[in-house]
Formats: C-alpha cells, sequence, structure tokens
C-alpha cells in the first residue's frame, strides 16, 4: 500500500510539472534591469548573467554577431562602466578565450576611440525564467571583452564608456573563428540556440526599445513579438551583413491631433532640402546601438530651421533652447518628426514612422557634459559615414528580424506605440515561425496611445514661429474678451431704425416692379421664359486613368505632400433628347 502511495504521489508531482511547463516552443522575453542607462537617453537595458559563477551584467539590446562585454580591466578604480557591472573571465570556470579574428562583425556605435579587446566564450543567461519550465543556459556565449576604450564627441572632449550591448542575432547561426587547423571555434548567438534547442519557435526576434524619460516600457522577445508593439503598416526587406537598409523617402513635421505649434500645419520635402545630390531616397541604415540619429548635415539643418534650436560644433548635436516659450510647447504637443520609407522596397508604396517631438527632447548628463543638456538627437554625418537611424529613432519604432526564413531572412519595421501600451505577460506574445515573412500588427490607434500624455492645442494658442525667440506661443499673450466699442448706444440705434426702414422700402418697390411686369406680360400674351431647353448647356466629362482622376498619393497624418493633381479636363456637348410631354407652361399669378 504505501509503495502504491508513493507512485501514485510521483505521477501526480509529474503531471503538475508538466502542466507548468509551457507546451512546445514558445517565445521567450528577457529579464529588464531595474535601472537605466547612458549619458545620452538614459535608455532600458537588459540583465544578464555570465559565466560561472553567474555575474550580473546589464546590457543595452542592439547589435549583431557578437555582445559588446566591459571587462574589469577597464576601471583601475571606479568607472561609470562598474555600474552596469565589468566582466571577469579569471573568476569564471567556463570562460575560453579566442585569440583569432572573428568571421563577422559588430556594429559601430560612432563615438568610441582607443578600444582593446579580447574574444571571449563563456555561458550565460539571458532569457527570464517560467515556471515549470527549466533555466536557459546559453553555452559558448559570443562575445567581445573591451578592456580599453572612450568616447569622444567632435570637439575633443572625452568621457568614459557607460554599457555594453547585447546582439540578437545575426545572418549566421554562429559566429566561426579559424583555429589554428583545428575546427573552427564556434560562438552561440542567443536567437539561434534558442531556436536549435526547441525553446522558441524561430531564430528571430521583435524589439521595441521604449522610453524611459516617457515612460514607454520595452519590449524584447526571441522567437516572436508583442504585437501590442506593431502599429499599422509592417514593411518587410532584406537585411545585410550586419546591418539593417531601407531607402528614406522624405522627412516631414506633423501635427497629429489639435492644432499646430508651427506657423504650418504639416511641412514635407526637409530630407532633400538645399541638397540636390540626395535625389529622390536616401538609404539609411536601422542600427539602434549607436544613440542619435546620423543624417546629412543639410537634413538637420533643414530639421532644425524649424526648431527653438542651435547647433554646438563641440558636441555635433543641435541643443534646445530651453529658455524659448515654443521649446516646452513643442516637445509636449502632438507634433512629431514623419520618416517615410519604401515599404516592402516598392517603387511605389511607402509608408510613415512618427517621431513625437517628446521623444527626441533628450538629455545630456555628466560626464559627457558638465550639467544636463537638452538636445536634439540629429547628429550630421561626416561624408565617409552611412546615414543610420539609431536608438533615439528606435524609440518610435518596432524592428523585427527573422533571421532564417528558408535561408533568405527578412527584417520588419513598424511603428510604435506611445506610453499608454499594455504589456503583454510572459507567454501571451505571438509567436513568429520559422517560414514568416511577416508579422501581424495590432488594431490599437497610435493616437490613442500618446492621449494621456500629449498636450493639444487649442484654437486659440498663438502659432508661433520657432525661429523667433523673441515671440511667445502661450495663450495668455491674447485676450479672450470681445472688443471694446467706440460708438455710442444712441447712435447704434439710430442705425438700427434707419437700416430697417431702408428694408421696407425696397421689399414695397420691388414687389410693386414684379406685379407691374407680369401684368404687361398677360395683356401682350408673352409669358415667363420657363421651358426644357431644346440645346442642353455643355455637360463636363473626364475619362482618365484612376492617379489622373485624383487617386494618387494623399496627405497622411500632417504629411504636406500635395495629392495628384487632376489634369484639366475636356468638355463635351452631349445631346439630350426631350422626353415626351415635355411642355412650357407659364407661371399662375
Amino acid at each position: 500500500m504505501a509503495s502504491f502511495l508513493l507512485l501514485f504521489s510521483a505521477v501526480s508531482l509529474l503531471k503538475i510539472a508538466y502542466a507548468a511547463a509551457p507546451a512546445g516552443p514558445i517565445p521567450r522575453s528577457v529579464t529588464w534591469a531595474p535601472k537605466s542607462y547612458g549619458v545620452e537617453g538614459p535608455w532600458w537595458a537588459v540583465r544578464t548573467q555570465l559565466g560561472t559563477p553567474p555575474q550580473i551584467i546589464d546590457l543595452l539590446p542592439g547589435g549583431s554577431f557578437q555582445s559588446v562585454v566591459f571587462g574589469a580591466d577597464l576601471c583601475s578604480t571606479f568607472c561609470d562602466a562598474q555600474t552596469a557591472g565589468l566582466y571577469n573571465s579569471d573568476e569564471s570556470s567556463t570562460a575560453f578565450t579566442q585569440t583569432g579574428p572573428p568571421i563577422g562583425t559588430n556594429g559601430t556605435n560612432f563615438m568610441t576611440r582607443g578600444i582593446n579587446y579580447t574574444y571571449v566564450f563563456d555561458t550565460m543567461s539571458p532569457v527570464a525564467n517560467i515556471e515549470g519550465a527549466p533555466d536557459v543556459h546559453i553555452p559558448s556565449f559570443d562575445m567581445v571583452v573591451w578592456t580599453t576604450g572612450f568616447n569622444e564627441f567632435p570637439g575633443g572632449s572625452k568621457y568614459g564608456l557607460q554599457i555594453g550591448n547585447l546582439a540578437l542575432g545575426a545572418t549566421d547561426i554562429n559566429q566561426s573563428w579559424p583555429n589554428d587547423g583545428a575546427p573552427r571555434a564556434n560562438g552561440t548567438l542567443v536567437p539561434s540556440f534558442l531556436f536549435d534547442a526547441g525553446i522558441t519557435p524561430s531564430n528571430s526576434y521583435g524589439l521595441h526599445v521604449g522610453s524611459v524619460a516617457m515612460g514607454i516600457p520595452p519590449s524584447l522577445y526571441f522567437g516572436g513579438y508583442e504585437q501590442s508593439r506593431v502599429l499599422g503598416l509592417v514593411t518587410a526587406q532584406s537585411y545585410g551583413l550586419n546591418f539593417f537598409p531601407i531607402d528614406l523617402l522624405d522627412i516631414s513635421i506633423g501635427v497629429a491631433v489639435g492644432n499646430s505649434p508651427f506657423d504650418f500645419t504639416s511641412k514635407a520635402g526637409l530630407l532633400a532640402q538645399g541638397n540636390a545630390s540626395i535625389g529622390p531616397a536616401l538609404q539609411v541604415h536601422v542600427d539602434y546601438n549607436p544613440p542619435y540619429i546620423y543624417l546629412p548635415r543639410s537634413t538637420c539643418d533643414a530639421i532644425a530651421a524649424e526648431l527653438p534650436v542651435h547647433f554646438e560644433p563641440s558636441l555635433g548635436l543641435y541643443l534646445w533652447n530651453t529658455t524659448n516659450p515654443n521649446y516646452t510647447t513643442i516637445v509636449t504637443s502632438p507634433s512629431f518628426l514623419g520618416f517615410t520609407f519604401r515599404l516592402n522596397a516598392s517603387i511605389s508604396q511607402k509608408m510613415t514612422i512618427n517621431v513625437p517631438f517628446s521623444l527626441l527632447n533628450l538629455t545630456l548628463t555628466p560626464p559627457a557634459v558638465t550639467q544636463p543638456t537638452a538636445y536634439l538627437p540629429c547628429s550630421p554625418l561626416s561624408e565617409v559615414s552611412v546615414p543610420n537611424l539609431g536608438r533615439a529613432f528606435a524609440q518610435a519604432a518596432f524592428i523585427g528580424v527573422n533571421w532564417q526564413t528558408d535561408g533568405q531572412g527578412t527584417w520588419f519595421m513598424a511603428q510604435a506605440p506611445g506610453p499608454n501600451t499594455p504589456s503583454a505577460p510572459e507567454g501571451v506574445a505571438t509567436s513568429m515561425q520559422a517560414s514568416d515573412r511577416f508579422v501581424v500588427p495590432s488594431t490599437d490607434d497610435w493616437v490613442d496611445t500618446w492621449n494621456s500624455t500629449w498636450k493639444p492645442i487649442e484654437a486659440d494658442t498663438a502659432h508661433v514661429n520657432s525661429s523667433i525667440p523673441e515671440a511667445t506661443a502661450s495663450s495668455s499673450s491674447k485676450s479672450t474678451s470681445p472688443p471694446s466699442s467706440h460708438i455710442s448706444p444712441g447712435a447704434i440705434a439710430g442705425t438700427a431704425v434707419g437700416a430697417l426702414c431702408g428694408m421696407v422700402l425696397i421689399g414695397t418697390g420691388v414687389w410693386f416692379i414684379v406685379r407691374r411686369v407680369k401684368k404687361n406680360r398677360r395683356e401682350t400674351g408673352m409669358s415667363f421664359n420657363i421651358r426644357s431647353p431644346r440645346k442642353p448647356p455643355p455637360v463636363v466629362t473626364y475619362h482618365g486613368d484612376k492617379r489622373d482622376g485624383g487617386f494618387g498619393p494623399q496627405e497622411v497624418q500632417g504629411s504636406a505632400v500635395p495629392g495628384a493633381q487632376q489634369m484639366s479636363k475636356q468638355q463635351t456637348e452631349h445631346p439630350r433628347k426631350e422626353l415626351p410631354g415635355d411642355h412650357a407652361y407659364e407661371l399662375q399669378s
């Protein structure tokens, strides 16, 4: 009897454990760090455990191939990078140092200098644990450990490194090194390992970096995505070796709700303004490792000309004029910077991602600067650099990648929501299958995700050109009471009586004239010319294609690009037959 009860208990416990564990591969989220990082943001970070025993290291999500981790040798005493955690391979029993050069590289962050590094493999745990499921430990995790380095502004001022990055996969399932004639050493990448181990349904991820300042929580799933982070049109295209290319067609300024804080409702054409060499499109990379939006100087200047900002050459950035009354109005209003791209690499279709100015009101903090400084994250490119939309842009964009779709990978981009966004609990995210070449957006409205945060401008608020610092954008400067009259009450009354008498006399005269005309026409046998016309007036007709008929591009969410103009219409006369019984009748008096 006792043995039967023992067997029954064991079977029951097994059933409970099986019921608690996830059934089959599902998307897996990450553990987010309890603090934010970065002197240019701040930004949300992923909490990881590296080595054996585990060392807690926080990393920004982004990049491809190997992850960047800061080593213990980076700081001889205390430095800023210690806050996010420093990795010491000497203290891990599972660490392996690789000396050869890797095949494939991580993205650059445009600002780092003086880097020394080593390639290290070690055990890593990047994903959140699920009750009933085994913990995930990735062996031979692929990383490059920086032991020296610093960041440098264009003016030459330097500051210490802050935090590394967690790479999110690559075009290959792993990263290989030559090994002196022996079999290649392979570094493990997170999404490919999870897929190969049957933990997730595909070698993929879906990411929205969110915003610390605006309270938008981050979202990162391997093997899937959070559907509430995908709004509107989704563009899908092929990726490059270690970057995501896409054609940028235009940049515009618009307003989602209410009145505009500018002296226009919308303004397009900012991408190529003052630069004929850009042409109809500019290929850009979407790499959210670097912090800024890196565009041609002419484009940044065109955007800045509409805003209360000034360029600071020593930083290579545009600083907000925070004393300008338009500054607060703009960054709290529903105004945005719209980025229009080719949709699915089409030559005729396009989609736009709107980045509210509230997300472009970022702050540089010490040690990068001596005091907190509000800045617009548009950084002019050098002549040899590639335009790149970095982390500042990614605050408003969902970005996903399916690294393996029948051997041909696809990356996705869509509008991301604002602060009013529900967060999916573990296991509720949408799966991305290995063959998927699309992601399904939610039905949420983008404006609704921002409505509780924005301060729409009312109709009685002054619209001021932000380039004039002396002007005010406050409605308090405008009087809401009616203007006072300088005419006496007696004069007003006299004017009213005179006008009434005049109207009576005119009406009497018109009635008398009409009555005499009708009487004369009866006497002469004439009638009013009220009859069906024997020859109709010209009928306006036009036969053209849909585009010529006004079905061309239309204004969308503040875009100032006008719709297609209709061609001049031809006039053609069409004869019309008289219906039976069509007669002229005389009006009865």
